[in-house]
C-alpha cells in the first residue's frame, strides 16, 4: 500500500490529500491495483457479471495463490474466522492474538467456486486422498472440512460458496512464532491452501487463490453470540491506513 502523498507524487490521483476508495464496492466504475514491492499498477473497471475481485483476469497477478487461466474451476479462499469455545465469551475482547494457540477451537470460512466452462462442473471427494481441502506448512498439513455434502455441481459459469471448518487447529498452530502468530497464520491461508478434490472425476492438487482484499477476520465464539474483529498487521499504520482507503458514508 502507498501513502496518499506516494500516490499523488506518482500520478495516480490529482492531490496529495486524497480521500476516496481504492477498492470500491460493487456498483462503482472502476478499481486500482498496486504492487507493493515493484513498480506495477493496472487500473480494471468493475463489471457487473464478477462476483469477486478475484473474478477479473486482469488482477490474478495481483492475488495470493495458483493462476486459474487453464483451469476448468476457479476457486479462492473467501473468509478465515477464528473460532473459540464458548466458555470465552465473557473474555473475546481481552483475548492476546499471540496466545492464539492456547485457545482457538478451530477456523471456520467459504471458498468461491466459479465454473469457467459451458458444462456442468462437478465437485466430489478423491477416494485416495482423506482431504477435500488442506492449508499446508511443510510437513504440516490443516484440513478443511467442507460442511457442504459432495458431489456439488455447478451449473455453466456459475458460482458457489462452500463452507467449511478445519480440524482442530492445535498441533498444526505449534510449530508458528509466538509472535504475530495470526499473520503468519494468514499468509499460511494466503500462499499455501490446496484443492484436493476430484473435479469432473480428475483428481486435483493445486493452490487456490485468497482474497487478499479482506483485511480483517472475526474473533467469534462457537455460538456466533459476540464478534470481535482482527485487523491484519499494518493495516491501523502508516497515517491510519483503514480510514483513508476505505470510506463509508
Amino acid at each position: 500500500e502507498m501513502s496518499r502523498t506516494e500516490l499523488f507524487e506518482r500520478g495516480f490521483v490529482s492531490d496529495s490529500n486524497f480521500h476516496e476508495n481504492l477498492c470500491l464496492n460493487r456498483g462503482r466504475d472502476w478499481l486500482l491495483a498496486l504492487r507493493k514491492y515493484e513498480d506495477k499498477h493496472i487500473l480494471v473497471k468493475m463489471l457487473p457479471n464478477y462476483y469477486r475481485l478475484f473474478e477479473y483476469p486482469e488482477l490474478w497477478s495481483y492475488f495470493s495463490g495458483d493462476i486459474p487461466q487453464e483451469k476448468t474451476a476457479l476457486m479462492g479462499l473467501t473468509s478465515h474466522d477464528i473460532i473459540v469455545p464458548s466458555s470465552y465469551i465473557p473474555d473475546l475482547f481481552e483475548l492476546e492474538i499471540d496466545s492464539l494457540k492456547n485457545y482457538v477451537e478451530r477456523f471456520s470460512g467459504e471458498i468461491f467456486v466459479r465454473n469457467q466452462t459451458d458444462s456442468v462442473l462437478l465437485l466430489s471427494r478423491n477416494s485416495a486422498r482423506s482431504m477435500c481441502y488442506a492449508v499446508i506448512n511443510g510437513p504440516d498439513t490443516l484440513k478443511l472440512v467442507l460442511r457442504d455434502s459432495l458431489p456439488v455441481a455447478i451449473a455453466p459459469h456459475d458460482f458457489k460458496s462452500l463452507k467449511y471448518d478445519s480440524e482442530p487447529p492445535h498441533s498444526f498452530l505449534q510449530n508458528l512464532p509466538d509472535k504475530d502468530i495470526w499473520m503468519s497464520m494468514y499468509k499460511l491461508f494466503s500462499d499455501s491452501t490446496f484443492c484436493f478434490l476430484n473435479i469432473n472425476n480428475i483428481p486435483q492438487k493445486f493452490r487456490i487463490m485468497h482474497n487478499d482484499a479482506v483485511y480483517s477476520s472475526d474473533l467469534r465464539d462457537s455460538l456466533s453470540k459476540r464478534v470481535r474483529y482482527i485487523y491484519n498487521k499494518g493495516v491501523y499504520d502508516k497515517e491510519e491506513r483503514i480510514r483513508r482507503f476505505f470510506k463509508w458514508d
